[in-house]
């Protein structure tokens, strides 16, 4: 069992706290021990406890270091303080959603590339599979002049994204429907200036490091058929629902950039561009129809 190395006097401060539980994820091997003991802290005590020499109390110790076990069982610190950062915004996360991943964020960049050249143009914008929200509500905030649709097959990432559309006062700009990919927006066929999506693409069949994703929802991540359902759907699906010169934009997976890109081929997409994340793998493509 995880326990606090107490101080002479029988108490432990944030300080002497910040170096056990970084150590014990040191030792547990996590990545990025510093990064996480600085969350959980942050989290858990005010901002003097970590600047000076203030000892804990019993109570806000043990919460501590019950969390750091669960961090230490791979359960994400998200979950357990319930949120992330992402794209320079706080969002609320739980069990029912995807965590925001940095790599999302090249999705946003890239659409914002393409908005950036039609200014103070009003859009309307679908966000296909919106989880958390993260994508919608980001956009809405860098765009004023921009509605979006945001859909979820699953009622309760729902809840949640509407949260934190409250959260971040854009929930004018959002309505959040309920829907299996295209199935309850009938009403917006032809609407759509950008459809946008990261679809689940995980493929659990051939994937060797899924125990790693075991507290994420797997209706967010699994992507069925080597990981190419949804884009199958989506592309078969989404000329219905975009305008003449709309554009596709995709957040895809590890490898999947050529198999993409042929059921774009197949469905009339042209691919306009090829954004590669960090590790330089190709991470975001974007499209318009063929003419």
């Amino acid at each position: 069992m995880i326990d606090c190395v107490q101080t002479n006097n029988g108490l432990v401060t944030g300080i002497e706290l910040a170096a056990q539980i970084e150590n014990l994820f040191k030792q547990g091997k996590l990545s990025n021990p510093y990064q996480q003991t600085n969350w959980l802290l942050e989290h858990f005590l005010s901002e003097k406890y970590l600047m000076l020499d203030f000892a804990v109390n019993d109570i806000r110790v043990k919460e501590l270091f019950r969390s750091a076990r669960r961090i230490l069982a791979q359960e994400p610190i998200q979950y357990i303080i319930g949120y992330t950062e992402f794209s320079g915004l706080r969002f609320k996360v739980n069990r029912h959603v995807l965590i925001p991943r940095p790599e999302t964020e090249i999705l946003i960049d890239e659409v914002l590339a393409i908005i950036n050249k039609q200014i103070d143009k009003n859009l309307l914008m679908l966000d296909l599979g919106t989880g958390s929200g993260n994508v919608a509500i980001s956009l809405t905030k860098l765009y004023k002049n921009c509605k979006i649709v945001a859909s979820d097959i699953d009622s309760n990432a729902l809840k949640v994204a509407n949260e934190n559309a409250k959260i971040h006062g854009v929930n004018d700009q959002i309505v959040f429907v309920a829907s299996d990919l295209f199935k309850n927006l009938t009403c917006y066929q032809g609407s759509f200036d950008f459809i946008i999506s990261n679809p689940p693409y995980v493929d659990f069949k051939s994937s060797i490091n899924t125990q790693s994703l075991s507290f994420e929802p797997k209706i967010a991540l699994d992507g069925g058929d080597a990981g190419l359902f949804f884009y199958k759907k989506i592309f078969q699906q989404a000329k219905q629902y975009m305008k003449p010169d709309g554009i596709l934009a995709f957040e895809i997976g590890y490898n999947q950039q050529k198999e993409i890109a042929k059921l774009a081929k197949t469905n009339l997409f042209e691919l306009i561009k090829i954004s590669k994340d960090q590790n330089q793998i190709p991470r975001v493509l974007v499209f318009k129809s063929e003419k």
